[in-house]
């Protein structure tokens, strides 16, 4: 068995994720709140659900925030901070077992998948392979489906992720596109 493993690293990994995929259950969520309250002081958002960016977006969720709602091809309907853990939160779970709650829902224009909703996780170029990042990439939603992962460059750019099958890391895929958005 030791000589099969070897021979073949991603057999037992693969045979799990084809076994969780079988058996995963897709529950609703409670839906979202009407309304949240804020701290004082947020930044108006245009095309945030809430109207606002949340607090505790942090610097690459942020600048990610800004550019959906800088979107004035109306591709980007909405967007919403998925926040961890609520009873509103849309979830994930990894091969571990473990839940996962993607970053961000996009409600994009002509999308026919997933309702018209994508979900989307931001990485930090530093924090692109770390813990169990790679295994939220091959996470997926029963409706939604896997998220779609996005990193900003230092140069500013912002570029999808795809987990190279090899070496079982993420790796820069191409240009993120917000009249792509539909495609993803």
């Amino acid at each position: 068995m030791h000589l099969i493993l070897i021979a073949h690293k991603n057999l037992l990994r693969d045979a799990l994720r084809t076994c969780s995929a079988k058996h995963k259950e897709l529950v609703d969520t409670v839906p979202l709140p009407e309304t949240v309250t804020w701290p004082p002081g947020c930044t108006t958002a245009r095309l945030g659900a809430y109207g606002v960016f949340p607090s505790d977006l942090n610097s690459h969720e942020l600048a990610f925030a800004q550019l959906l709602d800088g979107d004035m091809s109306k591709t980007v309907e909405w967007w919403h901070r998925n926040e961890p853990s609520k009873l509103h939160s849309v979830g994930l779970v990894m091969l571990d077992g473990k839940g996962y709650f993607p970053d961000f829902m996009v409600k994009v224009k002509g999308r026919s998948k997933g309702d018209g909703i994508l979900m989307i996780e931001v990485k930090g170029e530093f924090l692109m392979n770390s813990g169990n990042t790679p295994d939220k990439a091959q996470a997926s939603h029963g409706l939604y489906r896997q998220p779609l992962m996005v990193m900003l460059e230092e140069s500013g750019r912002w570029m999808t992720l795809r987990c190279n099958e090899k070496t079982d890391k993420l790796e820069p895929d191409a240009v993120f596109r917000l009249d792509a958005l539909a495609e993803y």
